[in-house]
């Protein structure tokens, strides 16, 4: 993955280049994050466990977060944290709008998983 990002990179000037990640363990298990590269930088977000309820939106959420990040200024870590979290809190909810708070997706992004576990 790091690999092909760092191709994607070279077909044009990017400041940024991000994308989701998904490891399959069966149809409805996933192990969700994403990553980001900036300039040589890569970083990868925390991988999240997650049991799929419903696709759509994923990629939305991920862009989504990674741009409130990238607008508040947020260090890249940070970041692409929050987009992880944002990317697989919407796997596990029915439809493809996120409705999680920054401060839910923030707690998540952290390693607190404790409300998504909940769902």
């Amino acid at each position: 993955t790091e690999q092909a990002a760092h191709q994607l990179n070279k077909l044009g000037q990017f400041e940024y280049l991000a994308m989701t990640l998904r490891l399959q363990q069966s149809a409805n298990n996933n192990i969700l994050g994403g990553m980001i590269l900036k300039e040589e930088e890569s970083l990868f977000s925390r991988p999240i466990s997650t049991e799929i309820i419903d696709r759509l939106g994923g990629g939305d959420a991920f862009a989504a977060a990674l741009l409130h990040g990238l607008i508040r200024k947020w260090p890249l870590d940070k970041t692409i944290n929050f987009a992880g979290a944002a990317f697989a809190a919407t796997q596990t909810i029915t439809g493809d709008i996120n409705y999680l708070t920054e401060q839910e997706l923030l707690a998540m992004a952290s390693g607190d998983l404790q409300g998504f576990v909940k769902r």
